[in-house]
């Protein structure tokens, strides 16, 4: 597994127990969306670590650099493992680091966008090793109409074998959203079209059919168990999104138990508010202000 630390400058020689964030991306995407330096001003990690917070940005399995296996051998199951794995490497300190030295951090949060919320809260409430779960854009219910389209459309690609990842690359994986045209004007609406053009000179991943085929498996047991999780939550959503509707976001901190301090946030945003003029402001002032706020710094 491939992920980028990123910390505050100050904090670059520092062996002291700290804080960590650790970031996982949705589909058709990988970990760059956390630290994008392909138009300045949307390297969202690096404008955490200005604020004093140390992020790990994660690109998934079946997301190179990470290792890619058959997209058909992978489920949201065996990702949340490797997220449990992830994180206690993290407390005990014994991760490789290019360039420095690894240290141990005291404190790690998990923070996903998309079905990497997913991800981090079936690795929350399983193994119960995490010390706050920070949803950025997932919710377990409120899909778009859309989405159950975009779904089987994917499902029958799967069920034919899906397609390589790259050229070269190992099979049984596909995008979601087949059309250029519906990703461009449906994810992006508050993007500089710079942006967005940057994002498809390259950037858009396939993702492993075994994710969409656990996916559903996935948010059933979900709401049944969300319940679990007795950390701090923080539920910030965008007002503009293509998968999941207001309304699904809001009802998102029912599921938890009604003692669970969770935190709802609703945003200007589509789809990536990171990666938006304005919303990617207020995106971030809110995730680090819950982060100071809650003593994860």
């Amino acid at each position: 597994m491939h992920g980028t630390l990123v910390t505050p400058p100050s904090d670059l020689a520092g062996t002291k127990a700290a804080a960590v964030t650790v970031y996982l991306h949705g589909f058709n995407v990988a970990g760059w969306m956390w630290n994008f330096k392909a138009i300045d001003g949307y390297d969202y990690a690096a404008a955490m670590a200005r604020r004093g917070h140390v992020s790990l940005v994660l690109d998934r399995l079946g997301y190179l650099p990470s290792g890619q296996p058959d997209g058909m051998q992978t489920c949201f199951g065996a990702e949340a493992d490797i997220l449990h794995q992830i994180v206690q490497l993290l407390r005990s300190g014994s991760y490789a680091l290019q360039g420095g030295a690894p240290r141990p951090f005291r404190t790690v949060v998990t923070a996903g966008q998309d079905v990497g919320g997913l991800v981090a809260e079936v690795e929350a409430y399983s193994y119960k090793d995490i010390d706050g779960l920070a949803l950025l854009g997932w919710a377990d219910q409120g899909f778009t109409p859309d989405v159950f389209r975009w779904m089987g459309e994917v499902i029958s690609l799967c069920a034919s074998g899906g397609q390589p990842a790259q050229q070269g690359g190992p099979g049984g994986y596909v995008r979601f959203i087949q059309s250029d045209q519906e990703i461009r004007n449906k994810a992006f609406p508050y993007a500089d079209p710079a942006v967005v053009d940057a994002i498809f000179r390259g950037l858009i991943r396939k993702n492993p059919c075994g994710d969409f085929q656990s996916v559903s498996t996935a948010v059933d047991t979900d709401i049944a168990r969300l319940h679990e999780i007795n950390v701090p939550v923080l539920n910030l959503y965008p007002d503009h999104d293509l998968v999941i509707t207001p309304q699904g976001y809001m009802m998102q901190g029912l599921n938890f138990a009604p003692n669970t301090d969770v935190t709802t946030i609703a945003i200007q945003g589509g789809h990536f508010p990171m990666l938006e003029i304005l919303p990617s402001k207020v995106f971030k002032a809110d995730v680090s202000g819950w982060l100071d706020k809650k003593g994860f710094s």
